[in-house]
């Protein structure tokens, strides 16, 4: 049975012992902003319709009790 390792090792990995290049750097400050911008529209949409229907669903009718 062959057992051979198609993975690269640590230290054949290009940014494994140096500050990475710029590629790698473009692309994590790109998630990294998309991901916030993401978040603050969720966030201003949460608050924008967080009010939505309340005031339907909690009014309750007034109901007299009147004793004859």
């Amino acid at each position: 049975m062959r057992t051979e390792n198609f993975e690269p090792s640590m230290s054949q990995i290009d940014d494994y012992e140096g500050p990475g290049s710029e590629e790698t750097r473009r692309g994590v400050r790109w998630t990294i902003i998309s991901g916030l911008v993401i978040g603050v529209i969720y966030a201003l949409a949460r608050i924008y319709f967080w009010d939505m229907g309340v005031n339907e669903i909690t009014q309750h009718p007034a109901t007299d009790i009147r004793r004859y």
